[in-house]
């Protein structure tokens, strides 16, 4: 499986990020323990949706989106629709909470764009020079040590502070409050489900030729670990959060340095200053990585999307990746005092888009051009068939409670 090792942790990098280290802690500050089963469900529901893109481009040595357009042009359309709804507002909100914990990092008091440029700049310069391949090693490097570090955290808070399983509070859906947060938090949990096309594309550029249709066990494989290896930290962010903040009605400030800022003093609070470097070194190295796989897979998506649309041009890398660049900074420096309002605007927009996606998704895999022995069988596709049906009555209630 060492060979395929990749396209999963990539997608664990682009999941442990704001869905993990903000909401997931933010749930347990606010609900406790009760949300453990809403973090299931949510990454249960929208497993097939992702595993299908790994397994579509293991099939066919394709990504999804040259699929959609097998579906007809109706579909690569829809999917640009998403895309260009989602771009910018995901790569605000990520990017966002990662400057913020730059400037506690480095002790920034200068300019919030300023320092968000050079966040930008930095991704940008390890993109378009080191492309996928040290984009694929990195990864592994800064994925195996927040996992560790985090497992560490999770531990020590345990036996300091003990687990305290009774320590819940039930959200209580009559309030649009709670309901919009519940919402957002399955929007990303453990991320969007139009984010399944990176997946594809990263598998795809893994392979060599001679691996098309092949090694179907091991290539999913490695896509389940790493999806799994962010419930698990799911899990862990918000054991963290219901230990430290659970009951101590300290609301955390809107604006990206001060929120990321009280969330490592309240870390450091329950741990000790001598953890303070390594809570702000992992946090830190959690967002950084999520940007980095944010605008890779968006810039891949571009250029995919555009050669999908009209085969005759064609877009660089480079200026694809600046393209998401720009958007995203633009949206910092205008949101950067609502940050999670921010947050949970692309949250929320995910979880309304996302079983347009599945049914595309599904669509491929089941198709009867697809190959045979690649198709899920049954069990998997009444899991698909289950969780749109679950994502279109979320979406739907959603959609309900904001217009009334």
């Amino acid at each position: 499986m060492r060979k395929f090792l990749g396209p999963g942790v990539l997608f664990a990098a682009t999941a442990i990020g704001v869905s993990h280290l903000v909401q997931s802690t933010r749930a347990g500050a606010d609900y406790g323990w009760s949300f453990i089963w809403i973090i299931l469900i949510a990454n249960l529901i929208k497993f097939p949706f992702f595993e299908f893109g790994t397994r579509y481009a293991n099939a066919t040595g394709e990504s999804l989106i040259e699929g959609y357009k097998k579906l007809g042009a109706w579909a690569v359309y829809v999917y640009a629709g998403v895309t260009l709804v989602a771009i910018f507002t995901v790569t605000g909100a990520v990017s966002i909470v990662t400057a913020g914990l730059f400037a506690n990092l480095i002790g920034w008091e200068g300019s919030f764009g300023i320092l968000t440029a050079g966040v930008f700049l930095l991704c940008f310069i390890w993109l378009a020079l080191g492309k996928f391949k040290f984009l694929d090693l990195s990864i592994k490097v800064i994925i195996g040590l927040l996992f560790l570090s985090t497992i560490a955290a999770f531990a020590t808070t345990a036996v300091d502070v003990g687990l305290h399983w009774e320590w819940q509070t039930f959200p209580d859906f009559d309030r649009k409050l709670d309901l919009a947060f519940t919402m957002a938090l399955v929007g990303w949990m453990p991320t969007a489900v139009d984010l399944s096309v990176w997946n594809s594309i990263w598998t795809v550029d893994k392979m060599s030729k001679d691996d098309i249709g092949k090694n179907k066990r091991q290539v999913l494989r490695e896509f389940h670990l790493g999806y799994w290896l962010s419930a698990v930290s799911a899990l862990l962010f918000l054991g963290i959060g219901t230990m430290l903040m659970f009951n101590k009605n300290e609301g955390l400030p809107d604006q990206a340095v001060g929120f990321t800022g009280a969330l490592v003093d309240l870390y450091t609070e329950a741990l000790g200053s001598n953890f303070k470097i390594v809570i702000v070194l992992s946090a830190t190295a959690a967002m950084f990585s999520t940007t980095l796989s944010v605008f890779d897979g968006y810039g891949r998506t571009l250029g995919r999307l555009v050669k999908a649309i009209h085969p005759k041009w064609g877009m660089p890398y480079a200026l694809t990746v600046f393209i998401v660049s720009i958007g995203g900074w633009l949206l910092v420096t205008t949101y950067q005092s609502k940050m999670t309002a921010l947050v949970q605007l692309a949250m929320l927009i995910s979880l309304v888009v996302a079983p347009l996606v599945g049914y595309l998704n599904y669509r491929l895999v089941v198709s009867k051009d697809f190959p045979e022995s690649h198709r899920p069988g049954r069990g998997v596709k009444l899991w698909a068939q289950a969780g749109l049906f679950a994502l279109a009555i979320l979406s739907l209630i959603y959609l309900l409670s904001i217009s009334h």
